[in-house]
């Protein structure tokens, strides 16, 4: 897990050019279970001799947790330089249980041509794994009311995932009575008399 990361992928002379992909997590809704995070794109000179002379625009797509972008760019680029081509900011919903890892790409079409030959497409891809966003389950009881070693009492679990087992117990006076170790989605108990 982790709240930043990056991917990368070379191409042209010597694989001395590179397209890469960072994103970074910028905030968290507990309440809403959401990520908010921000995906960037650059290409980048591996060395001071690695240049790229092109005035055209290009055309490329970044994909992240499912949807696309499409985005227009320049792949002119000086010796060891690295620039942004695109960037992007989406909220990233979690699963039930907190946890989320989502898949992120770009790729341009460049038609550039180098001494090694012409490259018509560069790609990188990767999954970024996110901190877990902590979950509650929530409760409900079958009545608010019950006679002593007679009315059943269930406690109703509605649980933040399907993983979750809970330590369900009650408190009377100065007494703690564990009702269950292990429940998932409900427990029943009788309050005992003495």
């Amino acid at each position: 897990m982790a709240t930043s990361g990056s991917f990368s992928s070379s191409f042209g002379t010597n694989s001395k050019y590179y397209i890469i992909l960072e994103w970074t997590r910028n905030w968290v809704d507990i309440a809403s279970n959401t990520s908010n995070v921000t995906v960037r794109a650059y290409l980048q000179s591996g060395g001071s001799s690695y240049t790229i002379n092109s005035s055209a625009v290009k055309y490329g797509t970044m994909h992240i947790n499912g949807t696309d972008y499409s985005f227009s760019f320049y792949c002119s680029l000086s010796g060891n330089q690295k620039k942004e081509i695109y960037s992007q900011t989406v909220n990233i919903p979690h699963n039930s249980d907190g946890t989320k890892s989502f898949w992120m790409s770009v790729s341009g079409n460049i038609g550039i041509s180098f001494s090694s030959g012409k490259v018509n497409t560069i790609s990188t891809s990767g999954t970024g794994t996110l901190d877990s966003i902590p979950r509650t389950s929530s409760v409900s009881l079958s009545t608010s009311t019950a006679t002593l070693g007679s009315t059943t009492v269930t406690v109703n679990i509605s649980r933040a995932s399907t993983s979750f087992t809970h330590k369900v117990y009650f408190v009377y006076g100065n007494q703690t009575i564990t009702v269950s170790t292990n429940a998932a989605t409900s427990c029943s108990f009788v309050p005992n008399i003495s």
